[in-house]
């Protein structure tokens, strides 16, 4: 009897509050870059259209983490949007526990297995782009190494053009592009300005641009020459609209042998996106008609090689979840899968001992955690398989690229 009483003794509470506490501490201490989010990081609301609600629980919250706590822990989230602006997304658009499950999940991969992300300098560093799954990042938010392209070098009796074209040829797309907006602006009848036009707007990452400029500006007469089609389809491809790149090819008749090359093999590497591997091998096929035979079986090879891998089921690797840092595992993100197993190991143990002591207060709230972070490691082990099975298709399709390197021209 004396034992329990002593038990119930509100200095032995707070000695467990204490206790609770440090090992939280130490948590944060293993791994900081989860922990350490710059106020100054702050969600860019005109690029991804977010606007947060001032003045929930949540929020609140957040937000005086950012300004207090975050500056004093040192570092910087690797991620993009970091990991407390990723927490005020979903809270904000998402339901109580759905939201805590994907902040949960955000904070088991922060910083970890780079290679399944797309790089990004929207917070002008080099950050890991990862929005919640339900959005689709803005195009102009990834970062692409920069694409050098040509043109012919020839003497054209059009002195204009010429300059143009030497100005491409030195990257200084830019200025080539002012330089055809000033030629259209006098002399609206020369097709060829058009296609500079747009393959100015690919070289640049302005493809977004580069589309709305087409819809609205290009004479009618212009918008049905196969070689500006197939610049629009390229530049639609640029920003994962596979769909409408497809449309624009398939909808118009190409008659140049070299446009009918180009159109079949970007409609072939599309059909690898979609991993519709039957079809693009056959227009890989028809492509092979106006290409030579060694270009030909390369592509075969590669998109073979694809369908002979085994990508990752999502299902498995949520069954596999069960044990936290499983289905991470299963995924090869062991990174991911021992931050998992830690972190959940670390919080039920927290919520058990509290438990034991009767402290039933801390013992709610290391449950809501202990919860949330599991569920999301089942959540987030699924997310992991199609990461996974993404970027196996990517490396298949950047050798597709490569082979057939001059369909970017």
């Amino acid at each position: 009897m004396a034992n329990k009483i002593n038990l119930r003794n509100p200095y032995h509470r707070y000695g467990q509050i204490l206790k609770t506490t440090f090992v939280c501490l130490v948590f944060c201490a293993i791994f900081p870059p989860i922990f350490s989010q710059e106020k100054n990081n702050g969600i860019d609301k005109i690029l991804d259209n977010t606007l947060v609600k001032e003045g929930a629980v949540t929020t609140d919250y957040i937000h005086l983490y950012q300004r207090v706590l975050s500056k004093n822990l040192g570092g910087s989230c690797p991620m993009y949007p970091s990991c407390s602006n990723y927490g005020l997304i979903v809270f904000n658009e998402r339901p109580f526990w759905e939201a805590m499950s994907l902040t949960a999940d955000r904070l088991v991969r922060c910083g970890h297995e780079d290679k399944y992300y797309e790089q990004t300098y929207a917070y002008g560093k080099s950050s890991l782009l990862d929005y919640p799954p339900y959005r689709t990042p803005p195009h102009k938010l990834i970062y692409h190494s920069p694409e050098y392209l040509y043109t012919d070098n020839l003497h054209l009796q059009d002195s204009a053009q010429m300059f143009v074209n030497h100005l491409i040829n030195q990257n200084k797309y830019d200025l080539a592009l002012l330089e055809i907006e000033r030629v259209i602006y006098f002399q609206t009848n020369d097709t060829n300005y058009y296609v500079k036009k747009l393959l100015c707007y690919d070289a640049l990452d302005r493809e977004e641009e580069g589309i709305l400029d087409y819809e609205q500006n290009f004479p009618s007469k212009i918008k049905t020459n196969e070689e500006v089609l197939l610049k629009l389809a390229k530049l639609y491809y640029n920003t994962g609209n596979y769909a409408q790149s497809m449309s624009t090819l398939k909808s118009n008749v190409f008659q140049l042998t070299n446009n009918k090359y180009k159109s079949l093999v970007l409609q072939g590497v599309i059909q690898v996106q979609n991993q519709d591997y039957v079809d693009a091998k056959s227009l890989f096929k028809q492509s092979s008609l106006y290409s030579v035979d060694t270009i030909f079986n390369t592509n075969i090879q590669i998109i073979e090689r694809l369908q002979n891998i085994k990508m990752k089921s999502a299902n498995t690797a949520k069954l596999l979840s069960i044990i936290p840092g499983g289905g991470y595992a299963f995924t090869k993100n062991y990174q991911n899968a021992i931050t998992s197993l830690l972190i959940n190991s670390l919080l039920g143990y927290a919520t058990y001992n509290s438990i034991k002591k009767e402290n039933y207060g801390v013992a709610a709230i290391m449950g809501v955690f202990s919860v949330s972070f599991y569920i999301g490691n089942i959540f987030g082990a699924g997310q992991s398989a199609d990461r996974y099975n993404q970027r196996i298709i990517n490396q298949g399709v950047n050798k597709l690229n490569i082979t057939n390197q001059y369909i970017n021209y």
